[in-house]
This record gives C-alpha cells, sequence and structure tokens, in this order.
C-alpha cells in the first residue's frame, strides 16, 4: 500500500512526507472500504467540510487530495518541532539551507511563515503550563528560572522535590517518551562486564572486538519494565542498529551476539532497579 501510494505523489513531495502522511491517514484507511466514512475521516484530519472532500474509496479519491495531505504533513511536523525545540534554531536552519540549495529548498518562505504562525499560537511556557491547572503551573514557574538566551533552568531540588516535578510532568504527559520513536532499535552493553569481557579478548588474541548484543527496540525495553505497551512513531523510518562479531562463540554467545534479546532485557531490569534502590 505505502508503494503504491508512494508512486502516485508528485514531487517535489519527500518519503518524509510520505511516510508521516500515511501515518495520519490510518483513521482513512481503518474506515475503508466505507468511501463515506473514510472521506469524513479524512475532512476531520483536513480540518474541512465533509461535503469538500465527499467519498473516498480508492487510491485516486485519496490522490486527489494530496496537496492538501502533505500541506497538514508540514504543518504538524512543524507544531511538534516548535512545542518541542527551539523555534529559533529550527528558523536559522531553515534559512541557512534556503540560502545554500536555493530553488531546490522549495517552500522555505511558506514554512517559515507557518513556523511565525504557531509560535503566536503556542506563546510562551507559562500560557503552555497554565493550561494543566494553576496548581502546576506555579509549581513548574517555582522550580524553573528563564535565563537570558531564552531557555530555562531547573534549580537544584530536594530529593521529594524532584519527585514531585517527575510525577506533575508526567501528568502532564511530558516525558523522555515524546521524543522517543518506540520502533527504534538499539544494541544495548552492559558495562558491568566489560572488564571480563577485555580480559577473554586478550586471551584469545582477538585483534578487533565488537561487543555486539541483540538489538532491542524502546518498546520492548518499555514494556519489559513496565508490563505496558509503549507505542510512538516519530520518524517515517525508525532507527535500527544491528552489527555483529564473529567471536560471538568466544564470550559464550552465538548468532553473531555476546548477549541474546532476553539477557540484555533481564540486564537494563537490573540496572534501572539498582539505580532506584
Amino acid at each position: 500500500m505505502r508503494q503504491e501510494y508512494a508512486a502516485s505523489l508528485s514531487e517535489p513531495a519527500s518519503a518524509d512526507d510520505c511516510g508521516d502522511a500515511m501515518v495520519l491517514l490510518v483513521p482513512v484507511f481503518q474506515a475503508w472500504p466505507d468511501g463515506k466514512a473514510a472521506g469524513a475521516a479524512l475532512a476531520e484530519i483536513l480540518s474541512v467540510p465533509a461535503e469538500s472532500i465527499g467519498a473516498v474509496s480508492s487510491w485516486d479519491d485519496l490522490v486527489k487530495h494530496q496537496e492538501a495531505i502533505q500541506e497538514r504533513v508540514r504543518f504538524l511536523r512543524l507544531k511538534k518541532l516548535a512545542a518541542y525545540y527551539d523555534s529559533a534554531a529550527i528558523r536559522r536552519a531553515v534559512k541557512r539551507n534556503r540560502d545554500k540549495y536555493g530553488e531546490r529548498y522549495a517552500g522555505a518562505e511558506g514554512f517559515l511563515a507557518r513556523l511565525d504562525e504557531w509560535e503566536k499560537e503556542l506563546g510562551p511556557l507559562d500560557r503552555w503550563v497554565e493550561q494543566a491547572g494553576p496548581g502546576q503551573a506555579a509549581l513548574l514557574r517555582e522550580y524553573y528560572q528563564p535565563q537570558e538566551n531564552g531557555f530555562y533552568k531547573c534549580q537544584a531540588l530536594a530529593p521529594q522535590e524532584e519527585q514531585l516535578l517527575k510525577e506533575t510532568f508526567q501528568g502532564l504527559g511530558f516525558t523522555a517518551l515524546n521524543f522517543t520513536d518506540s520502533r527504534n532499535a538499539y544494541q544495548f552493553y552492559p558495562l558491568s562486564r566489560l572488564w571480563e569481557d577485555l580480559q577473554t579478548a586478550l586471551e584469545a588474541a582477538i585483534p578487533l572486538w565488537h561487543p555486539a548484543t541483540e538489538p532491542v527496540s524502546a518498546g520492548e525495553v518499555y514494556r519489559y519494565l513496565t508490563g505496558e505497551e509503549f507505542v510512538n512513531h516519530i520518524a517515517p523510518q525508525p532507527i535500527y542498529y544491528n552489527y555483529k562479531t564473529k567471536y560471538a562463540d568466544v564470550f559464550g554467545g552465538r548468532d553473531g551476539y555476546l548477549m541474546g534479546k532476553d539477557a540484555v532485557l533481564s540486564d537494563i531490569k537490573k540496572f534501572v532497579e539498582g539505580a532506584r534502590a
């Protein structure tokens, strides 16, 4: 399905736009083959009247609205960037790319205009915080002090204050999980076994050693530690690290890995529990 849709997109649509569009259009796909319901879902996504969309029951029907879909994708991406990151840095990056690539960096002016638009809606940190209630707003204003560079710095806190701040951010739904793609897979290596592994490598006269472990996704780590599901798709293509070592058997491993996924997850849990103790 994605390949068929990607093939139908005209330039200058990018692969990133296509991937984000597929995520954005999930409600439309879920409504198929009911063309009327799919059209209503698309209208809601694009924030337009349902009658302006009509029935959507084929790829041709969907592609008719590709410009509006792409515009919505880019606006939502901009909105996320403006909410989570330094919008001044985003503006500098866009201008730098515009100066470097010229006409090949199409839509730069429109992008900057949208950023200006969203910044007006976003407002300062206090305005966003107030939406969570006066109690949380007062607490965050007390704990965070504005700096001359426009950022906020957290002051030194007592352990009970740190816990209260953590619970406040969790209640607001604003944690490190917001910035983590649940599909990203990494190769976690416990430093607790580093000395022993180095000795093994030296004894085996291994000239170049890679501490390869079986990849584990962020979602799998979260599920193993909490028993709950974590789904957050940020990038069209998630990160996937997966290098191997030909010396796995020397270290008691197999299939190119020193440690399998179960052992990695178990070690991560021990580390987290030890840090919390």
